[in-house]
C-alpha cells in the first residue's frame, strides 16, 4: 500500500514539474522537432485573429491594416475565397509559406504593400491570387517561385512595375504570358503597367528594358501595354503572339533581325504608322487586327500576309511588294478611310478568295495578265454589279520625289497663292496634303 502511495506522489510531482516548465525551455527542448515548434508558434495568443489548420491560413478576422502572417504558415488560402478584406493595407508573408492559392488576395483593394520575408520558400502562386489589388504600384516575387497561374495580377489598375524570378518556368498553364495581367485578351490588363522584369536569366524567360523574351532572346513574348518605347534585345528574330496587345506605344521601329510577326502580335495596338522591314518574311494572322494603323510600308522581302492580318485596321491604301507570294482571306478589309487602293507589284501573287472585300470601291493596280487582274475579273463575273472593284493596268510607278514650285509663301490677309507639285518619276502617283 505504501508503495502505491509513493508512486502516486511521484507521478503528481512529475506533472507539477511539467506544468512549471517555461515556454522558452519548452521551445529549447523541442528544437529538433519542427512540427512541435510550428504548433507552439501558430497557437500563440497573438495569432488569435488567424484561422490556421495544419499550416493552412484559411481566414483572418482581425481589424489591423498592417498584417504579418505568422511564421509557420505554409499555405495562404483555401483556393476558393480571399483571406483578407479591403481594409488591409500591408501584408508581410513569412519565409515558411510555400504556396499562395487561387484568389488568396482577391479584391483586396486597399492593399498597397506586399513584403516577402528573406529566405522565402514560396514555390507557387495560384489563379487570380492578386486579382483587383488595384492600389499596389509595384510588386517583387521572390526567387524560387516556379509557377504562377492565370490572371494572377489582372485588374491591378495602378501596377506599374513587377519583378518576377528567374526560377519561373510555368506561366498561366502554358497559355499566353499576358494572361498574368489580363483576362485572356478581353481586357483587364493593368493600364499603368510599363515594366516587367525577370531578376536573372532563367530556363524559360529573360527580360530586357522592361519587356519579356524567351530564354534564348530570340522571341519577344510580352511588351507591357503602357510602355511608350522599346529598346530591343540584340538578335531578336520573332515578335510573339499578342506581344504588343493593346499597346499604347505611339511608334515601333522593328529591327532588321526580325523575320516573323506572329499572329495577333499587334492586336488592338494604338500606333498609327509602321514600316515593316524587308527582313520579315511573314505577317501572321490577325497581326494588326483592330489596330489604329493608318499607314503601313511593306518592303521587298516579305513573302506571306496571313488571314485577317490587317483586318479592322485603318489602312486605306497599301502597296504589296513583288516578293509577296500569298495573301490570306480578309487580309485587308478597308473598313476605314476613303479612296481605297491596293497595288500589287508581283504578277503571280496567290490571292485568297476575299483577300479584299468585293463590295467596296477599291482600286486594284497591277500588271497585265497578273493574278490581280484575274481576281477582279472573276469577282465581277461572280458578283455582277455587286462587285465594286476596279482594275487598272496603267502601271504603278513608285514615287521617288515630290517637288513643290515654292517651299514657303508669305501672305497678307485676304491674299491667296497657288502651289503646284510635281511627282517624280513621270507616271508616279502620290497624295499631297
Amino acid at each position: 500500500m505504501h508503495t502505491w502511495k509513493t508512486r502516486i506522489a511521484a507521478t503528481l510531482a512529475v506533472l507539477m514539474l511539467t506544468n512549471c516548465i517555461s515556454p522558452a525551455a519548452f521551445a529549447q527542448n523541442t528544437e529538433e522537432s519542427p512540427q512541435s515548434t510550428q504548433v507552439s508558434l501558430l497557437s500563440d495568443e497573438n495569432n488569435a485573429d488567424f484561422t490556421i489548420e495544419d499550416g493552412v491560413l484559411t481566414a483572418y478576422t482581425g481589424s489591423d491594416t498592417s498584417v504579418t502572417i505568422p511564421e509557420g504558415v505554409t499555405v495562404i488560402g483555401d483556393g476558393s475565397s480571399p483571406i483578407f478584406g479591403s481594409n488591409v493595407e500591408s501584408v508581410t508573408i513569412p519565409a515558411s509559406v510555400t504556396a499562395i492559392t487561387d484568389k488568396a488576395f482577391y479584391n483586396c483593394t486597399g492593399l498597397t504593400s506586399v513584403t516577402f520575408a528573406e529566405g522565402s520558400r514560396l514555390k507557387t502562386i495560384g489563379n487570380e491570387a492578386f486579382y483587383a489589388v488595384n492600389q499596389l504600384e509595384s510588386l517583387t516575387i521572390p526567387e524560387g517561385v516556379t509557377s504562377i497561374g492565370q490572371y494572377a495580377f489582372t485588374a491591378m489598375n495602378k501596377l506599374q512595375t513587377i519583378t518576377l524570378p528567374g526560377t519561373l518556368t510555368k506561366v498561366c498553364s502554358g497559355e499566353w504570358f499576358g494572361s498574368l495581367f489580363g483576362r485572356g485578351t478581353s481586357g483587364g490588363a493593368p493600364v499603368a503597367l510599363n515594366s516587367v522584369n525577370i531578376t536573372e536569366d532563367g530556363e524559360q524567360y529573360r527580360s530586357y528594358d522592361g519587356a519579356v523574351y524567351s530564354a534564348d532572346g530570340k522571341t519577344l513574348i510580352y511588351c507591357p501595354a503602357a510602355k511608350q518605347s522599346i529598346d530591343w534585345l540584340d538578335g531578336v528574330t520573332a515578335i510573339g503572339a499578342y506581344a504588343f496587345y493593346n499597346s499604347t506605344m505611339p511608334s515601333v521601329n522593328i529591327p532588321g533581325t526580325v523575320t516573323e510577326i506572329s499572329a495577333n502580335a499587334f492586336n488592338r495596338a494604338k500606333m498609327t504608322s509602321l514600316e515593316i522591314p524587308g527582313s520579315i518574311k511573314t505577317v501572321g494572322a490577325s497581326a494588326f487586327f483592330f489596330s489604329q494603323l493608318t499607314n503601313v510600308t511593306l518592303n521587298e522581302g516579305l513573302e506571306r500576309i496571313e488571314n485577317s492580318a490587317f483586318s479592322q485596321s485603318r489602312v486605306a491604301q497599301v502597296a504589296i511588294p513583288a516578293s509577296v507570294t500569298y495573301i490570306g482571306k480578309n487580309a485587308f478589309d478597308f473598313e476605314h478611310g476613303s479612296d481605297y487602293s491596293i497595288r500589287l507589284l508581283g504578277k503571280n501573287t496567290e490571292l485568297t478568295d476575299e483577300f479584299i472585300p468585293y463590295y467596296y470601291a477599291i482600286k486594284v493596280y497591277g500588271l497585265a495578265d497578273s493574278t490581280a487582274e484575274q481576281y477582279v475579273a472573276a469577282k465581277k463575273a461572280e458578283k455582277g454589279d455587286s462587285c465594286k472593284l476596279t482594275f487598272q493596268t496603267d502601271g504603278y510607278v513608285e514615287p521617288v520625289e515630290i517637288r513643290l514650285n515654292q517651299e514657303t509663301v508669305s501672305l497678307h490677309r485676304t491674299e491667296n497663292a497657288r502651289l503646284t507639285a510635281e511627282v517624280l518619276p513621270e507616271g508616279a502617283q502620290a497624295t499631297v496634303s
